[in-house]
């Protein structure tokens, strides 16, 4: 299926010029573009069999769609694994810990959405954390030592998965983290 991103848009080329316009067009596209008529005929079907009273009342409801309301840091952290030859003991698994720490919950709600797509853990805790594709994936750090010293981590959302480089101190990674956050903000 092809889908116009903007109107004209099947007939312009990506160029360098509008690169960074062409993937936040897509972004949206995939994040609200592409379910808005499953989710509205969601709505729709849940109106009609449910009446509008007691869907105000049945806030499990909403947690099972929202998910957890509060980020427990000590389940974030016992449900994580580790990949690529990072370890738990290992300097990069500490600081990025250390790092997550000292963020309010909007940073951490931000963090979260970075690596997993979902600003909110699910019903359950991070143990029953899922990817895209519906199957449970644990939070995991993996190390990226192909990359750069000091650059920015990559995330792999659909198996909820944060690659993280080598950092020279625990700032650095602050620092990586908190531009990786930001650009996904301002650039989605």
């Amino acid at each position: 299926q092809v889908v116009e991103l903007k109107p004209g848009g099947g007939a312009l080329p990506v160029t360098e010029e509008n690169k960074a316009e062409y993937v936040d067009l897509v972004c949206r596209w995939r994040l609200f573009g592409a379910v808005g008529a499953p989710v509205e005929a969601l709505l729709r079907g849940l109106h009609a069999a449910v009446p509008a009273p007691i869907l105000r009342e049945l806030s499990a409801l909403a947690l099972m769609l929202a998910g957890e309301p509060h980020i427990d840091l000590a389940d974030w952290r016992r449900h994580c694994i580790t990949a690529g030859g990072l370890s738990r003991r290992s300097r990069r698994f500490r600081w990025f810990w250390r790092v997550v720490r000292s963020y309010s919950q909007q940073e951490r709600q931000q963090l979260l959405q970075f690596v997993t797509g979902s600003r909110q853990p699910p019903v359950g805790g991070f143990a029953q954390l899922q990817g895209f594709n519906g199957g449970v994936h644990k939070f995991t750090l993996c190390a990226a030592s192909h990359e750069p010293k000091d650059s920015l981590p990559r995330v792999h959302a659909c198996i909820c998965t944060l690659d993280l480089p080598e950092y020279s101190s625990c700032g650095a990674m602050r620092r990586a983290l908190h531009i990786a956050l930001s650009m996904g903000a301002v650039g989605f």
